[in-house]
């Protein structure tokens, strides 16, 4: 698939990283929001078809239950900008370690 990531606007954090404005939110993949082997796998799965769609901003929270999931997915891909949030702070925080 042929997405062109120049054309999503970037937002620029504090210590100058870029990140995508436009995200994928798995908030609601997981209806029950519970860390089950059969969720892992779908939130794998669906996130991984995000990534290949050209999404390079995924937003994930302990409180969805995606994380292992999302993990799953980006280990297996090379996204740019992975995100994360500290607990209990809604800022963003940008994490150097795959750019």
């Amino acid at each position: 698939m042929n997405t062109n990531l120049r054309s999503i606007p970037v937002i620029t954090l504090n210590d100058g990283t870029t990140i995508p404005q436009l995200g994928f939110g798995t908030l609601a993949v997981q209806p029950d929001r519970e860390s089950t082997p059969a969720n892992i796998e779908t939130t794998a799965e669906i996130v991984s078809l995000a990534i290949q769609a050209g999404y390079r901003h995924i937003d994930t929270a302990q409180a969805y239950g995606t994380e292992r999931g999302v993990g799953r997915a980006i280990a297996a891909s090379e996204p740019r900008w992975p995100t994360r949030r500290s607990p209990g702070s809604p800022k963003q925080l940008a994490s150097p370690a795959r750019r």
